[in-house]
């Protein structure tokens, strides 16, 4: 299994339950950290120029039901249509797509049924 890559990331909260703090910049795994950025919690940081980096713009969702498992996973991968996630279910091709393991695989076909 591949080892997953980290992402620097400036924290503009605290999140609960960790020792980040806010206005620090971090090291963090690459899904935590897309997870904090989507949750607004965090920006993505160039260390290197010392500022933050500006999100590529991405399509919208076009008709993906918010409260569909692992919705942030496929956005992260630029899959923004509900019938391309239902295809990928029917195909058993979910766990292709980064940040989606076998739990959120069935939670989605559970969902979908």
């Amino acid at each position: 299994m591949a080892q997953e890559e980290n992402k620097c990331i400036l924290f503009k909260e605290t999140p609960d339950g960790t020792l980040y703090e806010k206005g620090k910049i971090s090291w963090v795994k690459e899904s935590v950290a897309n997870q904090y950025i989507n949750d607004g919690i965090a920006e993505e940081y160039d260390p290197t120029e010392q500022k933050t980096v500006q999100p590529k713009k991405k399509e919208p969702a076009e008709d993906i039901p918010d409260d569909l498992p692992g919705k942030t996973y496929f956005l992260q991968a630029d899959i923004t249509s509900f019938d391309k996630i239902k295809e990928m279910a029917k195909n058993e091709k979910l766990t292709t797509v980064d940040g989606i393991g076998t739990s959120t695989e069935h939670k989605i076909k559970e969902y979908l049924k």
